[in-house]
């Protein structure tokens, strides 16, 4: 079905992606393991797990963490983004929250990883508006993690003050990683809670005049989780 919805993305630079995605997912997407992982060395960046000044350290956290999954989980629930935009935008952001992440081939040895992500936003107008061209950036606990490609959508028209949702995807070569990646890569391995930043633009047509509209989307303390099909 992912690669079904892969295969009508048109946007040439999109293209590279794609083609590395697509091998990847072909392979067993294995479950990550709910025990904590200990990292190998020092970390010589200065990514963290947690941006938080209440957040449990590091070092701890593997004697912790299975106590506290089900709270942090629930937590997760209430967790909301904050949008910087134009006051007077015709679009205004709503949220981001990750629905899935899987290492490729597995989480021991992993090649890539893929990450899946709910964007949701609202025509701000009383009136109908066309909209195209999503592009977004993203970064955890501030650390660059390159593009969030859209799955399902590249244009279309919103009804006055209706939302929509839109999937998008990152994909990071684990080989290609930089230092301060790797710290965020141990993160996710084991559940801990990360912050958010979307940075982009799409386009949009009030009135037939185009408007790029700009965005700063943040979700704080949320964790990252496989998805699970409903038994």
């Amino acid at each position: 079905m992912l690669l079904q919805r892969l295969a009508r993305l048109w946007r040439p630079e999109t293209a590279l992606f794609i083609g590395v995605l697509a091998l990847l997912l072909t392979g067993n997407q294995a479950q990550v393991p709910v025990a904590a992982q200990q990292a190998t060395g020092e970390p010589t960046a200065s990514a963290t797990c947690s941006t938080s000044a209440n957040a449990t350290p590091a070092a701890t956290v593997p004697a912790t963490l299975s106590a506290t999954t089900a709270a942090t989980a629930a937590a997760t629930l209430e967790i909301t983004s904050e949008a910087t935009e134009e006051a007077d935008a015709p679009v205004h952001f709503v949220s981001l929250m990750p629905t899935d992440i899987h290492f490729n081939p597995s989480a021991d040895k992993p090649v890539a990883l893929v990450t899946v992500y709910s964007l949701i936003f609202e025509n701000a107008l009383d009136v109908p508006l066309h909209i195209q061209k999503p592009a977004f950036q993203l970064a955890i606990n501030d650390v660059p993690w390159g593009a969030m490609v859209s799955t399902d959508f590249q244009t279309g028209e919103m009804q006055p003050h209706a939302t929509q949702g839109i999937v998008l995807q990152n994909l990071t070569i684990i080989a290609s990683a930089t230092p301060q990646q790797k710290v965020i890569l141990n993160c996710l391995k084991t559940y801990q809670p990360v912050d958010l930043t979307l940075t982009g633009t799409l386009d949009a047509y009030p009135n037939g005049t185009k408007h790029s509209v700009a965005v700063t989307l943040m979700t704080r303390q949320v964790v990252l989780r496989e998805h699970r099909a409903a038994q």
